[in-house]
């Protein structure tokens, strides 16, 4: 089932609901999980694979600089299923071949494209239920995204589920159904730092530096108590992530090239409101 999630019960039971309604019913779904970076969305969505079992899974995680190339994302859904498309109808497989690269016609059958995606997650699913988990939605490409809304909108009987995570900027205006992800309660935060060997007045410091953010936490509480910062806790997060890329030797496999990052804009995100809570003891919370 992957790491324990702390302060998330009522979102992973509707998560879950979800997921049975697939696989007891028949029924499709979809959710769009939104909030700040480090805030659980892409924890949530591996915990909803590891839930699954043996139920096929499709992934797509939205890289910035490739927003530009035109049905990339569904490129990278869609290619472990390729084989797939032999079964969907002629111009509904030849509208998908063309988008996926793996055959010419060009792009410009959206609707073609939107239609053979929605028929052909109803043959995979006739197999069983099929998750498909869409990670970081707001650098989609807008054809991908354009094809996956359409065949997301349309879905109702046929047992698959669909989870997209999208920062607060991400995907506005979409109709899917949405979760907020709001940061973590004083005590769930708590939880989260124990076992980590931090005396006292350093839990106390990374509880309060990390305002409830739970990548926050994790990289406070690994790191230790430091000087006051002065970015929003999102920016942090991402610049300590940038400090531990740099310390890599360059012939790291998946080391960026120095100076690069997966995304521009994700070493510059808006700030956020620290979450509510206040100067506790440990042992006083549950």
């Amino acid at each position: 089932m992957g790491a324990v999630l702390y302060g998330r019960d009522a979102e992973q039971a509707r998560i879950a609901a979800l997921l049975d309604d697939a696989r007891d019913h028949g029924r499709s779904g979809a959710l769009l999980l939104r909030g700040e970076a480090g805030i659980g969305k892409t924890a949530l969505l591996e915990w909803a694979a590891g839930r699954c079992g043996h139920d096929r899974v499709l992934r797509v995680t939205g890289y910035e600089a490739e927003r530009v190339l035109a049905f990339g994302a569904l490129h990278q859904l869609l290619w472990p299923v390729r084989d797939r498309l032999d079964a969907l109808p002629g111009a509904r497989a030849d509208a998908l071949r063309a988008a996926l690269g793996l055959a010419d016609g060009g792009h410009g059958d959206r609707f073609g494209v939107g239609l053979g995606l929605l028929t052909l997650l109803a043959d995979l699913a006739e197999d069983g239920p099929v998750l498909c988990l869409l990670d970081d939605v707001q650098w989609l490409d807008a054809a991908s995204a354009d094809a996956l809304l359409f065949a997301v909108r349309r879905l109702a009987a046929e047992g698959v589920v669909v989870l997209a995570a999208a920062r607060d900027e991400g995907l506005l205006g979409s109709g899917l159904p949405e979760m907020p992800l709001g940061r973590l309660e004083t005590c769930d935060a708590v939880r989260v730092l124990e076992g980590r060997g931090l005396p006292a007045d350093a839990v106390q410091r990374v509880l309060e530096e990390a305002a409830g953010n739970p990548l926050a936490l994790l990289e406070f509480g690994a790191a230790g108590p430091t000087a006051p910062g002065t970015l929003p806790v999102p920016e942090r997060v991402l610049a300590s992530f940038g400090a531990q890329i740099a310390r890599l030797p360059d012939r790291t496999p998946g080391r960026p090239r120095r100076g690069r990052c997966r995304s521009p804009s994700a070493c510059s995100p808006p700030s956020a409101p620290r979450s509510r809570g206040c100067r506790i003891a440990p042992a006083s919370c549950c």
